[in-house]
């Protein structure tokens, strides 16, 4: 028999790759806690190709894993989850968002016993979670606005209130935008009184102007954005900007 066994050094200890040569190949018998645990394995795996038999790996120490390939990621609502990693051909394999490091722990010790026998197709499955919520989409305006506040006036100080939320090219994008197409038509109207004309008036003014479809649909997601916000902040119950005028400039 001839047989060879790798030494992997871990953060938790030492691993044995044990192999051994059959019919001119090598076969992978897996990973294990000792030496004397990876010769036992290329004995009876021996025996067992011999008499034409399938040896089947086992699933890898629980030991050997512990913390390695798990990495805790903080979102931006400040909600920690943990993404692992697996090694496959000297290529790193990432799945993401498991709500703790157990869960975490165990979806890896699965996929690597998946790895161990052959099945590189298979992939842990991650716990569905809530939508989170756009980055400043809760904050209200101190002080409060006055309820005939015009658009302009309240998109400035809605861009205020986020200076610190954003970064700096995300900011000037919205406020740009809102300063060239939309203040020169919504500007002066209160924002308790702008209504499905005014957004009308809106898509014809970029389209006249030349406005290309992708810079349109990120104007109106700039403008509804801040009309959100006036629920947000008590000035409306609901605003006539709807996700399909947002995306396509229709379904108003």
């Amino acid at each position: 028999m001839k047989g060879r066994i790798v030494l992997r050094s871990l953060r938790r200890g030492p691993s044995y790759e044990s192999y051994v040569k059959f019919d001119g190949k090598w076969v992978y018998l897996g990973q294990f806690p000792s030496e004397e645990a990876a010769l036992q394995a290329q004995a009876q795996a021996v025996l067992l190709l011999e008499r034409g038999g399938q040896w089947t790996r086992p699933s890898v120490p629980k030991v050997q894993i512990e913390d390695d390939g798990i990495q805790p990621r903080i979102l931006v609502d400040g909600t920690v989850v943990f993404d692992i990693t697996v090694s496959l051909n000297c290529t790193k394999l990432t799945a993401k968002s498991f709500p703790n490091k157990d869960v975490a722990r165990a979806a890896r010790v699965e996929w690597l016993d998946h790895l161990n026998r052959g099945d590189s197709a298979w992939r842990p499955k991650t716990q569905a979670r809530p939508k989170q919520k756009p980055l400043g989409a809760t904050l209200k305006m101190d002080p409060a606005p006055s309820h005939n506040i015009t658009f302009a006036k309240y998109a400035y100080r809605w861009h205020i209130a986020r200076k610190r939320l954003w970064a700096k090219p995300t900011l000037y994008g919205y406020r740009s935008a809102i300063k060239r197409f939309v203040n020169p038509v919504l500007g002066e109207v209160a924002v308790t009184q702008i209504e499905v004309k005014h957004l009308k008036s809106l898509d014809a003014r970029m389209a006249e102007d030349g406005v290309s479809k992708k810079r349109r649909s990120k104007i109106r997601r700039a403008l509804t954005k801040i009309l959100h916000s006036t629920i947000t902040d008590g000035l409306r119950t609901s605003h006539p900007a709807s996700y399909a005028w947002c995306r396509e400039g229709s379904n108003l």
